[in-house]
């Protein structure tokens, strides 16, 4: 018996020393290895991954103090360009009233913190105004030779420049102490003051108001960078960690720590030697060594209006706080991207299978409503060309006999068969207007056609505008001479040449023209105006009446086809409905715009926007045809 329970026992022991091998065995392969495995790659990749975070962390930090300095750098030109656009400025300038400009240059001082330094120059380099007693100017410096080039382009400049301290501010004054910097230990010089200064600059032309090409003054403002306030605020919340710095010469001369202690002793210590790589855009990373703590340092050049190096703007972020900042996140990512494997394999397997199954199906559907959609558009396309040849063979048949009508009529209204008595001359008249009325509908729609079925093609040429337009508008001055209704026209500048159809683009302000007739008042104005826009490169005409005017919201309705706003006007002269949507078609064929813009009582204003050449392709004298 005990024997047999031996025998028994080793058994057992056998038994289970084999399930003990086999579940590890199990175990290791199927839970062990994979953990394993995950955790290799998932430790090479969240390395990988920390170093491309640590670079585009630097980057993007930069990015938003490089970001906020030219922000800011328009911000005070747009001012700049506002105050000496002004009407009162060139006559200031020109009066030498120095007091009218001082003020000026004042409200930009109060209105921008980093506006230091504001002057105002003539073209010889002469002192107009000053916002300040001890402002100082030598025109042999840099600000003199680029006073002369915004003098003779007429252009504003903004730059970042290294300039002297006494060649801004008076020695020994408070604005110069104010921007000096003290240098530090390990500097040659040291407890002696640097008196070079990084600025921003900001210049800005006063043109003539009799020549507008004339330059008669320069607007110059200057934002000193030596100051430990430099960088804004805001940026806190956008670098919860690290600093910024400003470095002229190899000396730090401004800083802003963004969040933690502060690094205000850095301004006057000189640059570190920083162990770097240069990217494809400029800047330098690497790591510097401050106080003998490593620090991830990105350099980014600043360079002047000739394209010179005047110094660099950096972020520094202490090394250990950097791998503070992803080291949780790298411990829980892969946590939980364990987790998840072991959990979810099997249920994203079988969401995988059932996305696949409705994608076939999904897939099946699109196809089928596809093959349906295209036989639709087929045969819309064939309802569409039907409708088009339709139109355009009825409006041709239609044409023939109008004309033979309208010319009966103007040869009995002529006399040339007798006189007319007043009846009859009212019904010869009459059916006249009504033939005219009919034939302007028939060629309006055999227009629309054409547009439509793609038939119409601009012939592009270039032509000078002022005789164009003039040709119309007085061609159009008596269409209502019993109204006594006045155009005037204006060019800005007087004269220039435009690429266009000259068909189309005379249609298209014929059309506009009628309209603002037809619905003016009587006794009252059209203004048009055809200005040359340099910056966008466009033509800009306008046509305004002083007329009964559109409604808001009837002002995208009215480029509907056969759409009319009901009032008292178009009763009396009633129209088609399809001259302002022509005009739109017309002005697209253009690559153009056209809208209105309308108070109900007060008048509409038609403003058409057209390029200035509409394409590369364009030579002087060579004609190009463009299908709608």
């Amino acid at each position: 018996m005990k024997k047999l329970f031996e025998q028994i026992s080793g058994l057992l022991n056998e038994w289970y020393h084999d399930l003990k091998v086999r579940l590890i065995f199990t175990i290791s392969l199927f839970v062990i290895l994979p953990i394993a495995l995950i955790t290799f790659f998932s430790t090479r990749y969240l390395e990988e991954q920390f170093s491309r975070n640590q670079d585009q962390y630097l980057r993007s930090t930069l990015a938003i103090a490089t970001s906020e300095m030219q922000q800011r750098q328009n911000s005070v030109r747009t001012a700049a360009l506002c105050i000496a656009q002004e009407v009162s400025t060139p006559q200031a300038v020109k009066q030498k009233d120095t007091k009218v400009l001082e003020e000026k240059l004042a409200l930009l001082r109060n209105n921008f913190n980093k506006v230091d330094y504001a002057i105002m120059l003539d073209p010889d380099n002469h002192i107009i105004a000053r916002s300040g007693a001890n402002i100082r100017f030598n025109p042999n410096d840099r600000l003199g030779a680029m006073n002369r080039d915004v003098c003779r382009t007429g252009n504003p400049i903004n730059a970042n420049e290294k300039m002297p301290l006494s060649d801004l501010f008076a020695e020994g004054s408070e604005e110069f102490k104010k921007f000096t910097v003290e240098l530090k230990q390990g500097i040659a010089g040291e407890g002696e003051y640097m008196q070079q200064a990084l600025c921003e600059v900001t210049m800005v032309p006063v043109m003539d108001t009799e020549d507008s090409d004339k330059v008669i003054a320069c607007m110059v403002l200057i934002g000193i960078c030596n100051s430990d306030y430099y960088f804004p605020s805001y940026i806190n919340s956008k670098a919860t960690n690290g600093f910024l710095v400003l470095t002229v010469d190899g000396v730090h001369v401004s800083t802003k720590s963004t969040e933690g202690e502060d690094r205000s002793w850095i301004v006057g210590h000189k640059a570190g030697s920083i162990t770097s790589s240069k990217a494809d855009d400029g800047t330098y990373s690497g790591k510097v060594y401050l106080r003998g703590v490593p620090h991830l340092f990105i350099d980014h050049p600043l360079r002047n209006y000739s394209g010179d190096l005047v110094g660099y703007i950096s972020f520094g972020l202490q090394e250990d706080q950097f791998s503070g900042i992803v080291e949780d996140n790298r411990k829980q990512t892969l946590f939980i991207g364990i987790l998840c494997f072991v959990l979810f394999a099997p249920l994203i397997w079988l969401m995988a299978a059932q996305v696949r199954q409705n994608q076939k199906h999904l897939e099946l559907l699109v196809r089928r409503r596809t093959k349906d959609l295209e036989s639709a558009v087929e045969e819309l396309k064939q309802l569409n060309e039907t409708k088009n040849r339709f139109l355009s063979n009825i409006t041709h048949e239609l044409r023939t006999p109008l004309c033979v009508i309208i010319n009966a009529c103007d040869f009995l209204k002529g006399g040339y068969s007798g006189t007319l008595n007043e009846k009859q001359y009212r019904y010869v008249d009459n059916a006249s207007e009504c033939g005219s009325h009919l034939l302007t509908l028939i060629n309006n729609l055999l227009d629309l056609t054409r547009l439509r079925s793609g038939k119409t093609r601009a012939r592009f040429t270039r032509f000078s505008v002022h005789a164009f337009v003039d040709t119309i508008v007085n061609e159009m001055r008596n269409y209502r001479p019993d109204a006594h209704i006045s155009m005037q026209t204006f060019f800005e500048p007087e004269d220039f040449e435009v690429t266009a159809d000259p068909q189309m683009l005379r249609q298209i302000i014929f059309n506009l023209l009628s309209n603002a007739l037809k619905f003016s008042l009587p006794d009252s104005r059209i203004t048009i105006r055809v200005q040359k826009m340099e910056e966008s490169r466009q033509m800009r005409i306008s046509i305004a009446d002083e007329g009964i005017g559109i409604a808001r919201e009837n002002l995208e309705r009215i480029f509907n086809e056969f759409e009319q706003i009901e009032n008292p006007m178009t009763k009396k002269r009633p129209g088609t409905g399809l001259g302002l949507p022509i005009v739109k078609k017309l002005a697209e064929l253009h690559h153009g715009t056209i809208s209105l813009q309308s108070e109900l009582g007060k008048g509409t204003e038609a403003i058409l926007l057209l390029p200035l050449k509409q394409d590369s392709l364009f030579e002087a004298g060579e004609t190009i045809q463009q299908s709608i």
